[in-house]
């Protein structure tokens, strides 16, 4: 869109006969698409902030590790502040002299306010709203074969055919759907971020080479991508997961929490992990057979969730007290006062 055409169209929706908008909000400081969005914003002297979704749910070591280089990268944001979930995120900006850093603000984030909160309320039944029923689903949520390798996306796409998570991917997903075939009163689920293009081609690779055609995948299986994780861990009696903060928050909701950390992650990738320092609050499977074990003592009744730490929780995820949402909104309300009475938009 053209930078007027935008200036035009903020200050006539901050007129209040409008909508009286007084500040936009986004989700990533670096996403091409939200540039102009800031510039019209900050010349219209409106607010405008973003909540950054990413960059959360890994040790401070591995976040340094893999992103410090792409920090010089990434187009500046021209907005007024940035919210981060942890403080590790935070320093790797600076670090980097990214923003200034009177603007970055460690918040938390607030869909795990939801997770810590709902974990304490009795858990809605979704094993019947997709039709299964008996024991809890065990919940596999896939991962990109180049998962927290930035380089290797950017050459050679999110699901190369060489290099990355390659065995751990198909070994991981075959012992899935081998429990599904062996087990049909457990639900087996697996999802996803989108089921389609390569994702689909390869989680389907992986079940033809158990089942053979697709009429012979058991009842039980189910490959979901419409239904979301916060609703799926609601459910799950056992999640397993890569670098995915659904693997945490499996944890805060009481849920026994698998990290498959085998043959790439154990060899050629193990610094791409987002969290092996400290895996204490997780069942590490380092063979195929271990995942299979564990998945075996969660049939069984013998596979209880860990206790975590705070500690843990506020070094991977940052702030983990329920209230990122409130500490969220009252940075925006007194930062979007300053800039109404100032009229300085770049709040110096």
């Amino acid at each position: 869109m053209h930078p007027d055409f935008l200036r035009k169209l903020l200050r006539a929706l901050s007129q209040p006969k409008h909508l009286k908008v007084d500040g936009l909000l986004s989700s990533g400081f670096y996403y091409a698409q939200n540039e102009k969005w800031e510039e019209a914003a900050v010349a219209e002297n409106l607010a405008f902030f973003c909540i950054h979704r990413e960059l959360v749910g890994a040790e401070a070591q591995a976040m340094h590790q893999l992103w410090k280089d792409q920090v010089s990268q990434w187009r500046k944001f021209k907005g007024h502040a940035i919210m981060l979930s942890s403080t590790a995120a935070k320093e790797m900006l600076q670090d980097r002299n990214y923003f200034d850093a009177s603007k970055i603000y460690v918040t938390g984030l607030p869909r795990f306010d939801i997770g810590i909160k709902e974990s304490k309320n009795s858990r809605c039944s979704l094993a019947q709203s997709i039709g299964h029923s008996l024991k809890k689903p065990v919940v596999l949520f896939s991962f990109p074969i180049a998962t927290a390798q930035p380089l290797l996306r950017k050459t050679k796409g999110t699901f190369p055919e060489e290099g990355g998570f390659k065995l751990l991917f198909s070994s991981v997903h075959q012992v899935a759907a081998r429990f599904a075939r062996d087990n049909p009163a457990v639900p087996v689920i697996i999802r996803p971020k989108w089921y389609d293009g390569d994702w689909r081609v390869r989680i389907d690779r992986e079940m033809q080479a158990v089942f053979g055609t697709n009429q012979n995948w058991p009842k039980n299986l189910s490959i979901v991508d419409n239904v979301g994780a916060q609703q799926l861990l609601q459910e799950a009696g056992l999640v397993i997961s890569l670098n995915s903060t659904t693997g945490i928050e499996a944890i805060i909701n009481s849920i026994p929490s698998i990290l498959p950390h085998f043959f790439e992650a154990s060899d050629t990738l193990v610094k791409h992990l987002l969290i092996s320092q400290d895996t204490s609050p997780f069942y590490v499977a380092r063979s195929e057979q271990d995942l299979e074990h564990y998945m075996n003592q969660y049939l069984n009744g013998a596979l209880q969730p860990k206790m975590i730490n705070s500690g843990f929780l506020e070094a991977v995820l940052g702030p983990s007290d329920g209230n990122a949402s409130k500490r969220i909104e009252k940075i925006m309300i007194s930062l979007t006062k300053q800039i109404g009475r100032s009229g300085n938009t770049r709040l110096a």
